[in-house]
């Protein structure tokens, strides 16, 4: 009767439900969804025991923020959510994000793994961690180098600075009523927070109650951007517009983010050489404003904390930051990462520029207060107005300085 008996006792463990899984919800911006992709496969792979399902992504950062807001009045909120770098200090002043000190804390070694500084720097306040760093961008120009030699011919370096930039923009544009020059976007602040930096300028006074980009040398930022329009060969027009002439061959210079390095080189394919260079900066000591991300557990629940903790870590691992570096042109916050992915960086100029201006790299500003994003608003309400003529680079800075003043009070 033995066999039996033991043929029936492994029959029943087979019977036995599998044991179920912690689910994790996880939100975040549109262009992020194919990482997150690539790393929910591999944590998941890792970790068995969670399953991680995505919520429908933020329209954009702005939007990140006013739905984790909302949602924190319906008690809807995802477990993690990814927000922008400048976006990130609301949370933690409205006591939403989860203090991750205790996690990292029992870690066994955690700045030998690479989470030092960078990883947790951009979202701690007052001694305590809020959120681990995803991924740091920074502006760059990408050059369509088949306009560019037909423009001047070979050239040994790029522009460094705006008049060097917007006249070899002028030069390309030159070539045809079809052909533009160099392009920037209207539709945020973050690349004219980099006009401000760069020109060796502030946002704001130390305590940010009154605006400083209305004086030298930031003010620089407003003329510079007319200088684009007026005698760069600047299209009016929006970024996705902006995107497919770049695309086409048909725009010289464009000045985005290199996150979207992979995007834009998939795209183009072989139909023209694509080269990027450093942002120009007027002021040699100038630096740039830091883009990118960081994953914050807004859930009170321990097990889903756990769990969410696990992902979290993941993303800003080193396997995670490799999973970053090879999807995308973001650079990753671990510290070993880098040097684990030398050989990428050898074999693509491109995209170790990043690295290259790592130390350039500065504040990306959040003013105080609950109308942050008031007044980015404002501030893209005025770029838009030059952009499309209807003010004149003293009327936009002016408007914009006012603007800003008025709801800082």
């Amino acid at each position: 009767m033995r066999v039996p008996l033991l043929a029936a006792a492994f029959a029943g463990l087979l019977a036995l439900p599998a044991a179920a899984k912690t689910e994790i919800t996880v939100q975040f911006v549109p262009w992020m969804e194919g990482i997150f992709t690539e790393m929910k496969t591999a944590f998941e792979a890792k970790h068995p025991e969670y399953e991680v399902t995505f919520l429908p992504p933020y329209a954009d950062y702005d939007d990140g923020l006013q739905q984790v807001l909302r949602q924190s009045i319906s008690g809807q909120m995802p477990d993690v959510t990814n927000q922008a770098l400048n976006r990130q200090k609301t949370l933690i002043s409205r006591e939403l994000a989860v203090d991750l000190t205790p996690f990292i804390e029992a870690e066994a070694d955690w700045v030998g793994e690479g989470f030092g500084g960078p990883v947790t720097d951009v979202a701690s306040e007052a001694g305590k961690t809020y959120g681990l760093a995803v991924a740091f961008s920074s502006p760059v120009a990408y050059y369509n180098m088949e306009l560019v030699e037909r423009a001047v011919g070979k050239i040994d370096g790029f522009p460094a600075t705006w008049p060097e930039m917007i006249a070899l923009a002028a030069k390309i544009d030159a070539l045809g009523d079809d052909i533009s020059g160099l392009y920037t976007t209207a539709d945020e602040d973050w690349i004219f927070q980099s006009l401000v930096y760069g020109s060796g300028g502030r946002m704001a006074n130390e305590d940010g109650t009154e605006v400083m980009f209305d004086k030298e040398p930031g003010a620089q930022a407003f003329d510079i951007f007319a200088s684009m329009l007026a005698e760069g060969g600047m299209p009016a027009t929006t970024m996705n517009n902006a995107v497919q002439l770049f695309y086409a061959g048909k725009l010289g210079i464009f000045l985005q983010s290199i996150n979207g390095l992979k995007r834009h080189t998939d795209n183009i394919g072989g139909r023209f050489e694509v080269k990027t260079g450093l942002f120009p900066r007027n002021a040699p000591d100038g630096t740039l404003a830091a883009g990118g991300n960081v994953n914050m557990i807004l859930t009170t629940d321990p097990e889903r904390q756990k769990a969410a903790w696990d992902f979290v870590r993941f993303v800003s691992s080193v396997e995670g930051g490799e999973v970053l570096v090879k999807a995308s042109g973001y650079m990753p916050p671990n510290t070993l990462v880098a040097e684990r992915m030398k050989a990428l960086y050898d074999a693509n100029p491109n995209q170790a520029l990043s690295l290259q201006q790592l130390p350039m790299l500065g504040e990306w500003y959040a003013f105080p207060g609950d109308n942050g994003l008031r007044i980015h608003a404002k501030i893209t309400e005025t770029l838009q107005a030059l952009m499309n003529g209807q003010m004149t680079a003293d009327e936009a800075r002016t408007r914009a300085a006012a603007d800003v003043n008025d709801l800082l009070k």
